[in-house]
C-alpha cells in the first residue's frame, strides 16, 4: 500500500487539531491561583468565675481588618485540679499563646472527632484541633455551652453568660456563686461558621488548605 508523504501544512494542520483537543487541560494548568490566604482564630479570655473561664473568639482571613466570625467562648475554671475524666491533675485553662500549625480533625488525612456531631453536615465530624499545646493533648474548638462540656478544650458560641446566686448558710446570705454559660442555641452555628470560614478560605486557595493560627489571650 502506498503511503503519503506527511506535508508541511498536513503537520501544521495535525498540530492545530492537537492543540485544539488539549486547550482545556492547558488552560487548567496554566491557571494561577491568588495570593494564599490564611485564617486566625483569636481567643480572648475575659474573666474568670467560679466554674468556668470566659472570653471571645474572632475567626478572619490573615490581614483582614474585620472579623468573619465572632463570639463567647468557655473553657475551664482557672486552677489546678482533677477534672475526673481520666487525665489526672492538670492546671487549667490550656496556655495562652499561639500556636500556629493547627489543623482540623476530619479533613482529608486527619483522623475524625465526634466533639461536633451535632454540628450539621458536611462539618459534623470536624474540629479545630489546637496543636502543640504542652502537656494537652487533643484540644478543640467545639459545641458546648456549660463546663461539663469541655475536658479542657475551648467551646465556641454566643455571647457568655454569668449568673449569680447568693450562698446561704441558713437564712443568712455568705457570699455569691457567679457560674458562666454559652447561650443556649447558639453553638452549633457558631462552629459551623467557623468551619465554613476554613472551607471557603479553601476554595479561595485553589483546594489547598489554610494555614490555621490559634492565638489564646489571657487577660
Amino acid at each position: 500500500m502506498a503511503t503519503t508523504t506527511p506535508t508541511a501544512e498536513s503537520l501544521k494542520a495535525a498540530k492545530a487539531e492537537r492543540e485544539k483537543k488539549l486547550e482545556p487541560n492547558a488552560a487548567a494548568a496554566k491557571k494561577t491561583c491568588p495570593k494564599r490566604v490564611d485564617v486566625v482564630i483569636t481567643i480572648t479570655r475575659k474573666q474568670y468565675v467560679d466554674d468556668a473561664t470566659l472570653g471571645t473568639f474572632d475567626a478572619r482571613r490573615e490581614g483582614d481588618a474585620s472579623p468573619t466570625v465572632t463570639g463567647g467562648t468557655l473553657e475551664p475554671k482557672q486552677g489546678s485540679y482533677d477534672l475526673k475524666k481520666g487525665n489526672g491533675v492538670k492546671s487549667y485553662p490550656v496556655p495562652a499563646g499561639t500556636y500556629p500549625n493547627c489543623i482540623v480533625r476530619g479533613e482529608a488525612g486527619q483522623s475524625s472527632t465526634s466533639k461536633n456531631n451535632a454540628v450539621a453536615a458536611p462539618y459534623s465530624r470536624h474540629a479545630v484541633q489546637v496543636v502543640g499545646v504542652s502537656g494537652f493533648g487533643d484540644i478543640l474548638l467545639h459545641i458546648g455551652t456549660k463546663p461539663d462540656d469541655t475536658e479542657g478544650c475551648i467551646l465556641l458560641g454566643g455571647a457568655t453568660v454569668v449568673t449569680d446566686t447568693p450562698i446561704k448558710e441558713g437564712k443568712k446570705v455568705t457570699g455569691t456563686r457567679h457560674t458562666g454559660t454559652i447561650t443556649p442555641g447558639t453553638t452549633r452555628q457558631k462552629n459551623w461558621d467557623v468551619l465554613d470560614l476554613i472551607y471557603t478560605v479553601k476554595q479561595e486557595n485553589c483546594g489547598e488548605m489554610p494555614k490555621i493560627t490559634v492565638i489564646i489571650k489571657d487577660p
